[in-house]
């Protein structure tokens, strides 16, 4: 097949939802398929490459890399806006010139323009809804920008010319389903084994823990993800600073929260137990989580959270809230708290590593590509037979 998939944002950017575009990419084209991507163009990347079988355009400059993808003001809402715009007769010129058989669009800035694109052509459409905040927006921003984002995700959601839309966990598809009687296809994103064997075997643990200022008995806890509000790692920290554990707390991660999170461990005097790291390399990331004691995810909605299976996948304990796969995953290195007020009992705790081979298989990179295939395959034959079961609570 000739897919083309769309995200506002792809490689370089290395966010979670890039990182998770780029396995469904280079593991579809292993498998064969033509993939062509369509995305913003950024840090001065070349207009067109080719990378592991995966073509990349980017015809139209990046439309906001401030904050959380350019979430939070609205200035970039309407760059955003202005970059779906633009968007639209560039698909249309380039669905007719590539014969492409399915368009994947990450939603939201693409799904309209996608959408509109390929109805005139019945070309199937699979929206992936890689975040969905609902009504958490209003605990995360100004009531005017969270009404916006909040109202957007609806409208776009349900209006959206899917045939079928793809959510990544039970959490987030309930959250989808409130807004749309469309289709959805609960698929996770991958966990690569083999890149993690590989740092398993060649991570110098303690040479990592002593470069972080970490040795003896105290603790490592770790933090991945963006440093925004909806990750929560403000109250993090500041839900730590009662703790007279011996503990250094290591973010990695960059985000509109940087400089009030500063400000935060300046003003609770944190900074000997408080790391910032920033962004960096995947492979970087995962030598430290096989480093840490404990990983903690105190976010308040995920429509995922990969770094969780990622960590479990090392043998890590993981303190989480219940969002994402959270509540999916059955693994005894799984320490759920409901509110951050009960995560110092938890990490003053005795957390003991176990070993858990089978938390994680399913979701490993060939069943993850094997589902994504077969959901591909599925819709296309779908489109042309125009047979499309009627039933919306059906899962591919």
């Amino acid at each position: 097949m000739n897919i083309l998939y769309v995200s506002e944002y792809f490689y370089p950017r290395v966010a979670g939802g890039e990182i998770v575009s780029w396995q469904y990419c280079t593991g579809l084209a292993e498998r064969g398929h033509k993939i062509y991507v369509i995305t913003s163009r950024m840090e001065d990347r070349p207009e067109r490459e080719v990378i592991d079988g995966v073509e990349i355009f980017r015809p139209i400059q990046s439309a906001s890399l401030s904050g959380d993808n350019g979430l939070l003001g609205i200035n970039a809402l309407y760059k955003r806006a202005s970059f779906a715009f633009k968007l639209y007769p560039i698909l249309q010129q380039f669905i007719r010139s590539h014969q492409i058989d399915l368009i994947y669009n990450v939603a939201y800035i693409p799904t309209l323009s996608a959408g509109r694109a390929a109805s005139g052509l019945n070309i199937p459409v699979i929206t992936g809804v890689f975040s969905i905040c609902g009504t958490t927006w209003f605990q995360i921003a100004n009531p005017i920008i969270a009404l916006l984002n909040y109202l957007m995700e609806i409208f776009i959601i349900k209006f959206g010319k899917h045939d079928v839309i793809h959510s990544l966990s039970n959490y987030a598809t309930a959250k989808v389903r409130a807004q749309t009687s469309a289709k959805i296809a609960i698929i996770p994103p991958p966990v690569d084994a083999e890149e993690i064997r590989k740092v398993k075997e060649t991570a110098d643990t303690k040479s990592i823990r002593r470069q972080l200022g970490i040795e003896g008995e105290r603790q490592f806890l770790l933090f991945v993800g963006s440093l925004s509000p909806v990750k929560n790692v403000v109250e993090l920290v500041t839900a730590l600073s009662s703790s007279h554990s011996n503990f250094k707390l290591v973010l990695v991660g960059e985000g509109p929260e940087r400089h009030r999170l500063e400000d935060r461990i300046k003003k609770l005097n944190m900074g000997y137990k408080v790391l910032l790291l920033g962004q960096l390399p995947h492979a970087e990331t995962l030598g430290l989580i096989n480093s840490c004691d404990t990983l903690i995810m105190a976010s308040k909605t995920e429509t995922f959270g990969i770094v969780v299976p990622e960590a479990l996948a090392m043998d890590r304990p993981v303190v989480a809230t219940p969002v994402g796969c959270v509540p999916e995953i059955s693994s005894n290195n799984v320490y759920i708290i409901r509110d951050l007020d009960e995560i110092i009992k938890v990490i003053e705790s005795d957390l003991i590593p176990h070993t858990n081979h089978g938390a994680i298989s399913e979701y490993s990179i060939s069943t993850v590509i094997n589902r994504l295939q077969h959901l591909c395959e599925t819709v296309v034959i779908d489109k042309h037979n125009s047979t499309l079961p009627q039933n919306p609570e059906t899962e591919i």
